[in-house]
């Protein structure tokens, strides 16, 4: 269900493009950005020359990163970056991507996949009506390491072919940055630490860190282990694997 809230908010802030304020400099040339450029896990891309960046304090909570072009009406051009934990499948988030558009009396379609930086992604379109006329949007959908990426391109349908390359070539140029397990360069070192993850995992529970048992039993050793076999690779490496793991035993994923 957050899920689906999730989509139907991301869609709604897309309506929202003509209002949001800008850096004032353009993207340059060349320029990869992301909202999270360093962190481990985080989705960047190379957005259009001469597009700029929208004022991240306006943009929804769900919304990470959005870039907007220019125009020959009040609704320009946009891409944006949007993410969510998510524990399911793949397939089984488009047929709710389906859900909330027809929902909304949006007609979408699945335009099947599209070759990215990190491998294929799920591509689909959206075609709706809005206050500026038929507006189309296209979504590039991955999930990976209980998170949902959506990065959704959208303008109005009369205008959407005068921006189609520069779409597609952001889209292609889609990355995800290693998370903290692809961090850790010997294998069998990697198999350990994902072994332990799983042992936490099952114990998933938004109150777990409130349990002494836990604490004593899985959590103290797995604090343990990261320090005994794992220091090599840095304070922020634990500090960012510890985050990760904390948010995938706590979150709610329904």
């Amino acid at each position: 269900m957050k899920q689906y809230f999730f989509l139907q908010k991301m869609i709604a802030f897309c309506l929202c493009v003509p209002s949001v304020s800008f850096a004032i400099n353009p993207i340059k040339e060349s320029a990869v950005i992301s909202s999270q450029m360093d962190e481990p896990g985080a989705l960047t891309f190379r957005p259009p020359q001469g597009w700029k960046i929208a004022n991240p304090e306006e943009l929804s909570p769900r919304v990470k990163l959005m870039v907007v072009g220019t125009s020959r009406s009040y609704y320009p051009p946009s891409i944006n970056i949007g993410t969510e934990p998510y524990k399911g499948s793949l397939r089984d988030y488009l047929r709710m991507v389906k859900r909330v558009n027809e929902s909304l009396g949006s007609q979408w379609k699945d335009l099947g996949t599209i070759q990215t930086q990190s491998g294929k992604a799920s591509l689909s379109q959206v075609d709706m009506n809005t206050e500026w006329g038929p507006v189309r949007l296209m979504h590039v959908v991955m999930v990976k390491n209980r998170t949902v990426y959506v990065v959704t391109a959208g303008a109005l349908k009369e205008e959407f072919s005068d921006n189609y390359k520069d779409f597609f070539d952001a889209f292609k140029s889609i990355k995800l940055n290693p998370d903290v397990f692809e961090l850790v360069s010997d294998p069998k070192e990697r198999q350990k630490l994902e072994a332990e993850y799983q042992k936490l995992i099952r114990k998933q529970d938004k109150i777990a860190f409130e349990s002494e048992e836990f604490q004593t039993k899985h959590w103290t050793p797995f604090l343990s282990l990261l320090d005994s076999r794992f220091a090599h690779l840095g304070g922020d490496w634990k500090e960012k694997t510890i985050q990760k793991i904390h948010r995938d035993l706590t979150t709610d994923y329904e």
